[in-house]
């Protein structure tokens, strides 16, 4: 069954495609939400890793500000 979240900004499902704003490092790359905490952060999966291996995932946490969807 998918997930469908509706936020003060715009609906959000599991699988959303959405680019980075901040944390800086990460700023620019494309993720794809996994999941939404109990806080209401998002859990977001990047597409490559900035800090380590580009075939290591990179899992961030993040407010819906710190994220626009693209797709």
């Amino acid at each position: 069954m998918e997930q469908i979240f509706t936020s003060a900004l715009q609906m959000l499902k599991i699988g959303t495609v959405v680019l980075v704003i901040y944390p800086a490092y990460a700023a620019g790359i494309r993720g794809q939400i996994l999941d939404r905490e109990d806080s209401g952060r998002w859990i977001v999966q990047l597409e490559e890793n900035p800090i380590e291996d580009e075939n290591d995932p990179l899992v961030l946490s993040l407010e819906e500000s710190e994220f626009k969807v693209i797709e």
